[in-house]
């Protein structure tokens, strides 16, 4: 258990990590819908790849059920 999994949003029963869901950096992104890297920073340059947001000035984060979506609907494009 994290402290992520106990912290619990302010008057509420809900915990952050339930909330935030499973965290991805870019290169985990990458492996798992299999592009490079460099491919998945020029579809956030343009704006048409995953949902993503930066933690702090550097670093760019996905959520899990964002990517999950984003890939859903690239399938359902193709049919």
């Amino acid at each position: 258990m994290t402290a992520l999994d106990s912290a619990r949003w302010p008057g509420t029963s809900t915990t952050l990590a339930s909330e935030v869901g499973r965290l991805l950096n870019s290169a985990e992104v990458a492996e798992m819908i299999r592009v490079p890297e460099a491919t998945l920073r020029y579809w956030r340059h343009v704006g048409i790849g995953p949902r993503s947001f930066k933690m702090g000035p550097r670093r760019v984060l996905y959520r899990a059920d964002d990517v999950d979506v984003w890939v859903a609907a690239q399938y359902a494009d193709q049919r």
